[in-house]
């Protein structure tokens, strides 16, 4: 509890520390959960050490755990195929199944599996998770082109945040709009909203205003951004895989490279269309 309280208020790091340096200190099958809920959480804080931690806890039993921990090294193809095991063998009740697609980009199973849990939330009570879980629905909204359903799942995400005095999950509900902003031009609230977001330059908010800039045909800042980001701590997640062109194929390479394998390993059909086009694009 003390962990999810440290997350929530914005210390990914201290929340992960209490999860998986207590996990040797309980049942086996809680420590399964505490270090794996660690592992989630230094996952989305750019806590690479710590997921590798947290797989070593575990003996590289846990195939969620071993697969986060393979990837944040780029181990493609051995991290992407984990999750994927892991969706299928979980409980439907798991919570980790739905950030489980989030990682491998799966926007269509990450869109049933949130929706699902939001309704469980609801028929359960489960208020202080639903601002989450509407969270995570409302980003594969978005990546399914469906954004007044996005807006609509982050208006219900403030509404209980606020009535429920969670103000510091409103910043993370900021970036998902801010991505709508983008995506439809809105050049001033793309740049207001990802000002508002939690540690401004973070992987969402430059995510959001790279695409904006590659929308308005920026393509030097929409590098510069990205190849800043990749240098960051969420580096290795998938809102930073990217490639660009900007006559500098030599510049452009590594990131292409990169993308191509971590599209060949999830087997996702954007990735490999992605892929597919950069290969097409002449230098």
């Amino acid at each position: 509890m003390r962990a999810a309280v440290e997350f929530e208020r914005g210390d990914g790091h201290a929340a992960t520390r209490l999860l998986v340096e207590h996990a040797g200190n309980v049942e086996p099958a809680d420590a399964v959960a505490m270090a794996r809920t660690g592992a989630r959480y230094a996952w989305f804080s750019g806590d690479r050490e710590t997921v590798r931690t947290a797989n070593q806890a575990l003996n590289g039993t846990d195939p969620l755990v071993r697969g986060m921990a393979a990837l944040v090294d780029d181990g493609f193809a051995t991290g992407l195929p984990l999750p994927a095991e892991f969706i299928k063998r979980a409980p439907d009740s798991d919570p980790a199944r739905t950030y489980s697609a989030m990682i491998i980009g799966d926007d269509t199973a990450t869109r049933e599996l949130a929706s699902a849990a939001v309704a469980r939330c609801r028929r359960d009570g489960l208020i202080g998770v639903l601002p989450q879980v509407l969270q995570d629905l409302a980003g594969a909204q978005v990546s399914a082109g469906l954004h007044r359903d996005a807006a609509m799942s982050v208006a219900e995400a403030v509404r209980i945040s606020r009535d429920t005095g969670s103000h510091q999950r409103l910043p993370r509900l900021n970036a998902v709009v801010a991505r709508v902003a983008a995506i439809e031009g809105d050049e001033q609230r793309c740049q207001e909203l990802s000002e508002m977001t939690p540690d401004a330059g973070g992987a969402a908010s430059v995510a959001a205003l790279a695409l904006l800039d590659l929308a308005l045909g920026c393509y030097q800042s929409t590098l510069d951004r990205l190849e800043t980001s990749r240098q960051g701590q969420l580096g290795y997640t998938t809102v930073v895989i990217a490639a660009t062109r900007l006559s500098d194929p030599g510049r452009a390479e590594p990131a292409f490279r990169r993308f191509e394998a971590w599209a060949a390993a999830s087997g996702q059909p954007w990735a490999e269309a992605v892929a597919a086009r950069c290969r097409a694009v002449p230098c």
